[in-house]
């Protein structure tokens, strides 16, 4: 399939099929007391696997996590099975490996994903900043050992915390000159018995596979979004893995919190297919872009959706009106942000879908613009 120019931040607009039709009146009739037994299930999820979990919080915080490391995954993994038997997710896996590899990238459609796949391979992600910080599942974060990136700062902090995770070396052509020699020096003032303490204790405590979503923010499965370079630094290899789901109402990525909380807690069901795709091997490329760029072809024939050169800077410019030198804004900051585009989009009966026809008003758009 190949590439278009589309919006993959856009709430997602999907064809209705067959059940939307034959089950929308026994939905809508059921849907306020689906809301209730939710709520009401949520509540008792979340102080029962809190108190299941005090035994490894307290551990976590005095340093000894790990002596209760298969006590929390089996808690955890209870707690995600949990939390998508009450809002009608199932999730299955296709395609497993027997040995995963350290690294696994795939795509993010929605804030399920984690909850889907944790069961399945028992993998660690990383996350932005602020959801260390959220109420419970922050907690949870932690004690599965996801790596916090805080994405408002510049420097090597996601770098080295995966090379002190996995005792990695570096393949320089994946780094910029800086980052290489920054990690590297660091490194390198190690003794001889520090580095060979820590590839012990590396083989002695198997680490979990880190999860890492190179596009950087949720998208609305109408197309795979470019993919960021992070993930692929590394002289690990990669497994790739997609995330397809068929709900009832769409789950995928949203501009209204309220209105997505409002299909979820109302969702007569939604079903996840996690598909282990090709293993990439790093010495296969010559950089990390040529090696971010493999991935997300393997991961876009996976989901048989194109692939558009969008990505995460053109989503937060689009949807939240953060400056930044995107490719959506060099080509289209004539239309502003999505508040005013959508407005612009009424007023000239365009599809949003087809903003490209947009154009043929630029010149009226722009001189409205300046009047006001």
């Amino acid at each position: 399939m190949e590439n278009i120019e589309t919006l993959p931040f856009l709430t997602a607009r999907r064809q209705n099929q067959w059940y939307h039709y034959t089950f929308i009146v026994p939905v809508i009739i059921l849907a306020p007391f689906l809301f209730v037994f939710r709520f009401v299930m949520l509540l008792v999820i979340l102080i029962t696997s809190t108190l299941f979990l005090l035994p490894s919080i307290i551990a976590t915080s005095l340093g000894q996590g790990r002596s209760l490391r298969s006590y929390t995954k089996f808690i955890i993994n209870g707690t995600c099975f949990a939390f998508q038997f009450t809002f009608g997710n199932f999730s299955y896996i296709k395609n497993k490996p027997k040995q995963l590899a350290n690294i696994i990238v795939a795509n993010h459609v929605s804030v399920w994903d984690p909850i889907a796949l944790i069961p399945w391979l028992g993998a660690s992600f990383v996350a932005k900043k602020e959801v260390e910080s959220a109420p419970y599942f922050g907690m949870c974060a932690r004690l599965i050992e996801t790596v916090f990136v805080d994405r408002t700062k510049t420097g090597n902090d996601f770098v080295d915390q995966v090379v002190n995770r996995y005792g990695v070396g570096l393949t320089a052509q994946n780094f910029e000159k800086s980052e290489y020699e920054s990690v590297n020096t660091t490194r390198n003032q190690q003794t001889s018995e520090q580095q060979n303490e820590f590839c012990e204790r590396c083989e002695i405590v198997p680490q979990n596979p880190m999860v890492i979503f190179p596009e950087g923010t949720t998208n609305n499965q109408e197309a795979l979004m470019k993919f960021k370079t992070g993930a692929f630094r590394f002289n690990l290899d990669i497994q790739c893995i997609c995330f397809k789901y068929k709900s009832f109402f769409d789950l995928s990525s949203s501009t209204n919190p309220i209105i997505y909380l409002l299909k979820a807690f109302t969702n007569p069901f939604s079903i996840c297919e996690i598909q282990c795709l090709q293993l990439l091997k790093y010495s296969d490329y010559k950089n990390r872009r040529q090696y971010a760029d493999a991935a997300r072809d393997v991961i876009h024939q996976g989901l048989n959706i194109p692939e558009s050169e969008y990505g995460v800077d053109d989503f937060l410019f689009f949807t939240k009106g953060k400056d930044s030198n995107c490719r959506f804004k060099e080509q289209n900051a004539w239309m502003k942000t999505l508040p005013e585009w959508k407005k612009m989009c009424k007023k000239y009966r365009i599809d949003p879908y087809k903003y490209w026809q947009m154009n043929k008003y630029k010149e009226e758009i722009i001189k409205e613009q300046g009047e006001n």
